[in-house]
């Protein structure tokens, strides 16, 4: 496997756990004079290797596999 597969592999993967299905969602970045405008927060997703498939799984259920020793 190629780094330009890797590369390509890994972009082509959504932003979405692999587990607990979050993703981004809107919320609104607020201003001091309390404008609002719309942005996304994204969740805190990380590559991990299950076997030897590679999945993206948010930081919320690493640890949780983590503690439970999947």
């Amino acid at each position: 496997m190629g780094t330009a597969y890797v590369i390509s592999f890994i972009a082509n993967m959504s932003r979405v756990c692999h587990f607990c299905d979050k993703k981004a969602v809107r919320a609104n970045h607020v201003s001091h004079s309390n404008q609002k405008v719309p942005r996304r927060q994204k969740p805190n997703l990380q590559l991990i290797k299950i076997g030897k498939q590679r999945v993206r799984a948010c930081s919320t259920c690493r640890r949780t596999m983590a503690k439970t020793n999947v």
